[in-house]
C-alpha cells in the first residue's frame, strides 16, 4: 500500500534535501521524498495537518529488559525521603514466599539530609522477606538483612572484585549498601531473580509502547546476559517485538558467541549488535572513577576518594582485543575521566596490536566527564560517544555542589567539543534510569539547564539540528544501519515519527513540551497519542 504524507513540515535529516513537501511510503519502505506537488499515485493520504514528520528516533543506549522488569517492581522515583521509600515498599506487599520485594529508582540526593538507606531501614518492612532497593543509577542498591544473608554477604561478607559491600565502622557489619559488582555480578543477580515469564512478556509489550510514545523505532538492551538473551529470543519468535531491538551482550555471552560476528540483520525485529563492558559506576552514586577527588566525598571515604575501577587494564585490553579480532563492535560504560582514560589507552593499544583497519565503531557510553584531551585521542580510533545529557537536568545541581564541583560540572557531557572533532555521538536516557523522553533529551542538549535553573557549560550547547542528528543519523551510524535508517530517503525503512511542532519553530526553553503524536515502524502505526 502506498501512503502519501503531506501538508506539514518534513525534516529529512538528509543534507542534500533537509526539508521536503511530501513523502511516499510503500509497505515498509520509503518510495519517494520530494518538494512541490506529488504527481504520482497513492492509496492513502496521511494529512500531517501542519505537524512535523521526521525519521524514527534511534535509542542511543538503554536497557529494554530492565525497563520491562521495572514495570513489575515498586516505583521509587517519586520518593523524596526514607519514609517515602518505606511507604511505597509497604504498598508492594505481599509478595510470594520465594520472591524478593524489589523497588527501583530511589535517589538519596533528593532526600532531606541526603542520608542513604540502610538494611535497618528495610528491616522495618520485613525481616522474613528479602528486599532490594535499587538506586536510580542502577549501579548501587540497598538490601535488608534477610537479603544480605541469602546473598552470603551477612554477617561476614566476601571480597567482591570490582564491587563494594559497604561496612558500618561502628558494628563492623554490612550497612546493606552494595556497589557495582557486589550488586550486579551474575551470581548475585541470579539469587535475586524471581520473574514470572508471563508477566515479563506482557511487560515487554508495555515497555515497547513507552519507547514508541517517545518516537523511538529502534531500541536497545545493553549488557544482555544469557538468560535475558533467551527470553528476548523467545519474545521475538512469539512476535512480541514491534520495534527493532538490538542487544549488546555481556562478557559470558560474548565468549559463547564470539565466532558469530554481529550483522545488521534482524530476525523477528531482534538481533545482537555487539558487546558491552563496564569500567566504573555512576557520578550521582559517587562510584564513577575520576582522576581527581569528588567535590564532597561520601561519608566514611578518605578525602582523596575518586571512585574506583571495576576492571583491570588487562581485562579491558583482552576484551577489546577479542572484540576487534572477532569483528564485534564494543560499547563501554565510562562515566569518570579515569575510566575514559583506561578505555582510550587499552582500546587504542588493542587496536594497534591487532593491526585491524575494520570500521567497528566502538562507543564510549555516558562519557560524563571525558576531557578535551581525551576527545582528541579518540579521533584516530574512530571511537564514538553516547551522552546522557539528562544528567544536567536531573542531577546537575547535585553535580555542581557535591559530585564534581563547578569547573568539572560545567564541562559535563561535552557534546559541542565532540562535534567540533567530528566524533559521532548519540543521546540517551539510560532507561529505566529515566524515561526515554527524546524531546527532553533534545531540550537538554540545546539548553543544558538544571532543574534548579543553573546553566552548565553554555559553550557545550548544541543546535537543534545537531541534537536531532544525534537521535537519527548518528544513531543509525552507531548501529551500522545508516543505509536503512536515520534519514528520510528513497529505499530506507519507513520508520517515522510525527511531532506536534517543528523543533526549529519552538522557543528553546519549550522544546521539552513538543509532543509525539504518532510513531510509525516500517509503515505501520505502532503508537498514536490518545485524543
Amino acid at each position: 500500500m502506498k501512503t502519501l504524507y503531506c501538508n506539514g513540515t518534513i525534516l529529512t535529516m538528509n543534507p542534500d534535501m533537509p526539508e521536503a513537501d511530501y513523502l511516499v511510503s510503500e509497505d515498509d519502505r520509503i518510495l519517494a521524498v520530494g518538494t512541490g506537488q506529488y504527481a504520482g499515485d497513492y492509496d492513502v493520504c496521511h494529512d500531517l495537518n501542519g505537524h512535523a514528520l521526521l525519521p524514527g528516533f534511534m535509542d542511543g543506549h538503554s536497557h529494554l529488559f530492565a525497563m520491562a522488569y521495572s514495570l513489575l517492581t515498586v516505583d521509587l522515583k517519586a520518593a523524596h525521603s526514607i519514609e517515602d521509600v518505606l511507604t511505597k515498599l509497604r504498598q508492594g506487599l505481599p509478595v510470594a514466599k520465594d520472591q524478593w520485594l524489589v523497588g527501583m529508582g530511589y535517589d538519596e540526593s533528593t532526600f532531606n539530609g541526603r542520608r542513604d538507606l540502610n538494611r535497618l531501614d528495610l528491616d522495618k518492612i520485613s525481616t522474613d522477606i528479602p528486599i532490594l532497593c535499587q538506586h536510580a543509577s542502577g549501579h548501587v542498591g540497598v538490601v535488608n538483612t534477610k537479603g544480605l544473608t541469602l546473598l552470603g554477604y551477612y554477617p561476614d561478607p566476601p571480597t567482591i572484585p570490582g564491587g563494594v559491600i559497604v561496612m558500618d565502622e561502628g558494628t563492623n557489619l554490612p550497612t546493606g549498601r552494595l556497589e557495582e559488582k557486589a550488586l550486579l555480578d551474575e551470581k548475585a543477580q541470579a539469587k535475586m531473580s524471581s520473574i514470572n515469564p508471563e508477566r515479563l512478556f506482557a511487560a515487554f509489550k508495555k515497555a515497547q509502547q513507552i519507547y514508541a510514545s517517545y518516537g523511538l523505532t529502534t531500541i536497545q538492551d545493553a549488557y544482555t546476559k544469557k538468560d535475558m538473551y533467551e527470553a528476548l529470543c523467545y519474545a521475538a519468535k512469539q512476535g512480541l517485538f514491534e520495534l527493532d531491538v538490538v542487544s549488546y551482550v555481556d562478557e559470558a555471552l560474548f565468549k559463547e558467541q564470539m565466532d558469530q560476528a554481529p550483522r545488521p540483520v534482524y530476525t523477528d525485529h531482534y538481533r545482537i549488535g555487539g558487546a558491552k563492558f563496564f569500567l566504573d559506576g555512576s557520578p550521582q552514586a559517587k562510584t564513577a572513577w575520576l582522576s581527581q577527588p569528588y567535590a564532597v566525598v561520601p561519608e566514611g571515604k578518605p578525602q582523596d576518594y575518586c571512585g574506583f575501577p571495576v576492571a583491570t587494564d588487562q581485562e579491558i585490553y583482552t576484551y577489546a582485543y577479542q572484540c576487534i579480532t572477532h569483528h564485534w563492535p564494543l560499547h563501554v560504560h565510562c562515566n569518570g575521566d579515569a575510566a575514559c582514560e583506561q578505555l582510550i589507552e587499552q582500546y587504542g593499544k588493542a587496536l594497534k596490536d591487532s593491526g585491524s583497519q575494520e570500521d567497528l565503531r566502538p562507543v564510549m557510553i555516558h562519557a560524563q566527564t571525558v576531557r578535551d584531551d581525551q576527545l582528541d585521542r579518540m579521533v584516530w580510533m574512530r571511537m564514538g560517544l553516547s551522552f546522557f545529557l539528562d544528567h544536567i537536568y536531573y542531577w546537575g545541581d547535585y553535580h555542581y555542589e557535591s559530585v564534581l564541583g563547578p569547573e568539572r560540572a560545567n564541562h559535563i557531557s561535552p557534546a559541542r567539543a565532540a562535534k567540533a572533532r567530528h566524533l559521532h555521538f548519540t543521546l540517551h536516557q539510560d532507561a529505566p534510569v529515566v524515561m526515554p523522553d527524546t524531546m527532553l533529551a533534545i531540550h537538554n542538549a540545546v539548553n543544558r539547564q538544571t532543574s534548579g535553573g543553573r546553566i552548565l557549560g553554555k559553550d557545550q550547547c548544541l543546535t537543534v539540528d545537531q541534537a536531532l542528528y544525534a537521535l537519527t543519523m548518528d544513531g543509525a551510524y552507531q548501529y551500522h544501519e545508516e543505509k536503512s535508517k536515520g534519514s528520510l530517503e528513497k529505499g530506507k525503512l519507513a520508520d517515522l515519527v510525527i511531532l506536534s511542532d517543528d523543533p526549529h519553530q519552538v522557543a528553546p526553553d519549550q522544546l521539552k513540551e513538543i509532543q509525539v503524536l504518532e510513531t510509525i515502524k516500517e509503515g505501520k502505526t505502532i503508537y498514536r497519542k490518545p485524543g
